[in-house]
């Protein structure tokens, strides 16, 4: 009698594997676009939040923070970590009222005469180890006007200069200034024992309602109702998870096209507008009137067509 073999031939495995990996090889778009579209979500609803934030800020002080890329001592202090400061304060422990957005964390300018007044606990930590003398600075404090813990709030030096940097700068922003960075995951940081995937920064960039011009200058860009100035110290330290500005920068670098930003095929101006031979400085900029936020989407490139704006 003879006996039936049962399973697989050789040839029949390897004709099942070579149709599953074919099924990969055609699913393997849509999964990632759905994962691209899953993210764009995440992102729109993340500046949701960052837009009834401001809002809120603009209730309790009357206007938007500022966004020009220095203070008023003219150190560099860019948009994307004014943001910040206005949201989560410079120690993530609100904002406090007395604040001139200076990067040093003073309440006063270097030619006020007045005594200057440290206003955010050093170094970067949640909560002072020891707050004795230092509840009525917290009392005075307004929020923060976002979730930390889940609010992708990360410090310049875990997302530019991992292991510390010297002098305490990455480039010329200081390296524990916080930032608040979007919803596509580009770096993995660890902290406290834990590991957080970071995004790229967000920029922000407030309008000058005093102008009525939306054109790139590179000798007078203060004169536009937005200026791609404002987070250059921060686009030039190029891009995450290994920054090498010198060898992949992003699109807005001032060694790439700074005034893509000003073009109407980007984002940000109307393209109802007609525009001129070159497409620069023909347009209207969406909300004129408050604020813009940016950011450089799955590729990490501020600059790009797939980046997302707040409207």
């Amino acid at each position: 009698m003879k006996v039936r073999k049962t399973g697989f031939t050789l040839v029949e495995l390897l004709v099942v594997l070579a149709i599953i990996g074919m099924l990969v090889t055609l699913l393997m778009p849509s999964i990632r676009m759905v994962r691209r579209m899953a993210r764009e979500t995440k992102q729109k609803s993340q500046f949701a939040t960052i837009n009834m934030a401001l809002d809120a800020f603009k209730h309790d002080y009357g206007d938007y923070p500022p966004s020009l890329d220095v203070d008023g001592n003219g150190e560099v202090y860019c948009g994307a970590e004014k943001l910040a400061e206005a949201l989560v304060g410079k120690d993530l422990l609100g904002f406090h009222p007395d604040s001139v957005f200076l990067r040093n964390g003073l309440n006063l300018v270097n030619s006020n005469p007045n005594p200057k007044v440290p206003l955010y606990w050093p170094g970067r930590t949640y909560l002072p180890a020891n707050r004795d003398g230092y509840n009525d600075n917290l009392e005075a404090r307004r929020g923060p006007y976002i979730d930390v813990a889940t609010g992708n709030v990360f410090d310049l030096d875990d997302l530019y200069a991992p292991g510390g940097v010297q002098g305490g700068m990455v480039g010329n922003l200081d390296a524990n200034s916080f930032v608040i960075c979007d919803s596509f995951p580009r770096k993995k940081v660890p902290n406290t024992g834990k590991t957080y995937r970071a995004g790229t920064p967000i920029l922000y960039y407030k309008a000058n309602i005093q102008s009525k011009e939306f054109s790139f200058s590179p000798v007078t860009p203060e004169g536009s109702i937005y200026r791609v100035n404002d987070n250059m110290p921060l686009i030039v330290l190029g891009k995450l998870p290994n920054p090498d500005p010198a060898a992949d920068p992003h699109e807005l670098a001032p060694n790439r096209n700074p005034h893509v930003f000003y073009d109407r095929r980007y984002k940000i101006c109307d393209e109802k507008v007609p525009a001129t031979a070159t497409g620069v400085g023909s347009g209207w900029p969406h909300r004129a009137d408050s604020y813009i936020l940016i950011s450089a989407g799955d590729d990490g490139t501020y600059g790009t067509q797939d980046d997302i704006l707040n409207f």
